[in-house]
C-alpha cells in the first residue's frame, strides 16, 4: 500500500485507465507513475542509506519519476522523436497530471486519442527501460535504437492484437484440456518451454524436472539470445539435457 500520495491520485479516472488498450505490464507501470512508486534513486534514496540518487544519464539532478520520464533531455528527444504532439501536451504538467489527461473527455476522435495514449504509453516505458539497461547492464544510449524498437513493439502489439481481435470474432475457440502425466516408474520428466522476442532477439528458457512420483525435483530459468523462436526452444531442450547428463540421469523424459 502507498501512503502520502496526493489526493488527486484517488480521484483519478481509474475505471476507464484500466480498460485501455495496452499491455497489462505497461498500465501496471503508470499506475506506479501516478502513485510516483516507480523506484527510481530519488525514492529509493529514502529507504537505503548512501545510495547514490543521481540520474544515470546526466549524473547530475536527482532521479525522480519526472526529470527521468519527462524532464531530461534524452527522454524529451526521444518523446519528440516518437510523437511530436504527444510531447508537447507534458509540457508544463505533473507526469500524473498528463496521464490523467489521456483518459479526461476531450474534442479528439476516440480513434486519434487511442493512438496518442498508445505512442505515449509505449514511449514512457520504453524510456524507464532505457534507464534498467544504463543501470544494470552499463549499456550506452542509442536514441535512434531506442525510438525504432519503441515503435516496432507497438506495432507488433497492436497487429498482434488486432488479428487475435478477428479471429475470436470469426471463429469459436474452443479450449483442449490435455491432463499432466507423471513420467514412467524409475523415469524423470523434464518440461520446458521458451520466451522469445523477436525484435530485441532475448529469450529466456524455463526448466521443471519431476520423478515418477509426480514430485518436483528441480526447477530453473536462464535468460539468453537467440536469433528465432525456434532456436529458443532448441536452447530450451538443450538446457533440461545438460541437467539431465550433469545430474546423471539415466532414463529421461522431455
Amino acid at each position: 500500500m502507498v501512503f502520502g500520495v496526493d489526493a488527486r491520485a484517488n480521484n483519478f479516472l481509474w475505471t476507464k485507465f484500466w480498460k485501455a488498450w495496452l499491455p497489462s505490464k505497461i498500465l501496471h507501470f503508470l499506475w506506479k507513475c501516478v502513485y510516483d512508486c516507480v523506484p527510481v534513486k530519488g525514492r529509493l534514496s529514502r529507504y537505503i542509506v548512501d545510495i547514490n540518487h543521481n540520474c544515470p544519464f546526466c549524473n547530475k539532478e536527482t532521479e525522480d519519476v519526472e526529470h527521468l520520464l519527462t524532464d531530461f533531455d534524452i527522454s524529451k528527444a526521444i518523446s519528440q522523436a516518437m510523437d511530436i504532439n504527444s510531447a508537447c501536451l507534458c509540457s508544463g504538467m505533473r507526469l500524473s497530471d498528463w496521464i490523467a489527461s489521456w483518459f479526461a473527455a476531450n474534442g479528439n476522435s476516440a480513434e486519434a486519442n487511442r493512438t496518442m495514449v498508445e505512442m505515449a504509453a509505449f514511449t514512457l516505458w520504453k524510456i524507464w527501460k532505457l534507464c534498467c539497461v544504463v543501470v544494470f547492464d552499463n549499456a550506452q544510449v542509442n536514441m535512434l535504437i531506442v525510438v525504432s524498437l519503441s515503435k516496432q513493439y507497438r506495432q507488433y502489439w497492436v497487429t498482434n492484437n488486432n488479428n487475435q481481435f478477428i479471429r475470436d470474432h470469426h471463429r469459436t475457440r474452443v479450449r483442449v484440456h490435455v491432463p499432466w502425466k507423471r513420467p514412467p516408474e524409475s523415469f524423470t520428466k523434464v518440461i520446458f518451454d521458451a520466451s522469445f522476442s523477436k525484435y530485441i532477439k532475448l529469450m529466456g528458457t524455463g526448466l521443471i524436472v519431476v520423478d515418477d512420483a509426480g514430485e518436483w525435483r528441480a526447477a530453473g530459468c536462464t535468460p539468453a539470445v537467440a536469433q528465432d523462436a525456434e532456436k529458443a526452444e532448441a536452447r530450451a531442450a538443450l538446457d533440461g539435457i545438460k541437467w539431465a547428463v550433469a545430474n546423471q540421469v539415466v532414463n529421461l523424459q522431455i
